[in-house]
């Protein structure tokens, strides 16, 4: 009976050290996908004349993701991995309807699979965190975003980043 016991509780802990947020995008996943792997994938979807490559992003203009067109999407990568999947729209108008009526909707779709996991929850950010990702969702001055984070490889760019000074 120990056994038994011990055995479904080692489950149950493993269960709950494992991410739960999305972590893949457009055939890619957060951690493991490479820019060639990103590249090849988004040019066999036929993206490729609209793909702007730089040495550690690649992005995307004018593409539909979770029931919304967005006016960019970029693929950042650290370490030779994809670090993290951001989406933008610009809005010339933050007041317009259309625009609030988008932040509204996406709150309530990551609500409603993710709010055991929300993290910051205020007028301007939301934001979302299992033990392996972080989803942040903002808006400023016409702008939302909507960033799919890989969190051991933000640690190591920000460590990077940090270590220059």
């Amino acid at each position: 009976m120990k056994k038994t016991l011990l055995f479904i509780l080692a489950g149950l802990m493993a269960l709950s050290m494992q991410g739960q947020i999305q972590r893949t995008f457009m055939g890619q996943t957060l951690g493991v996908s490479t820019k060639s792997e990103v590249l090849k994938s988004l040019e066999y979807k036929g993206a490729f004349e609209q793909i702007i490559s730089g040495e550690q992003t690649v992005c995307i203009k004018d593409i539909r993701f979770g029931g919304h067109l967005w006016g960019m999407i970029t693929f950042n990568f650290y370490n030779g991995k994809l670090m993290n999947v951001s989406l933008i729209d610009f809005n010339e108008n933050a007041s317009m309807p259309n625009y609030m009526d988008k932040w509204d909707e996406i709150i309530r779709k990551l609500d409603s699979k993710y709010n055991l996991y929300k993290a910051t929850d205020n007028e301007k950010l939301k934001s979302y965190k299992d033990n392996i990702t972080t989803i942040m969702l903002s808006k400023e001055l016409g702008t939302i975003s909507l960033s799919y984070i890989d969190d051991e490889l933000m640690r190591l760019f920000i460590q990077a980043e940090t270590d220059e000074l």
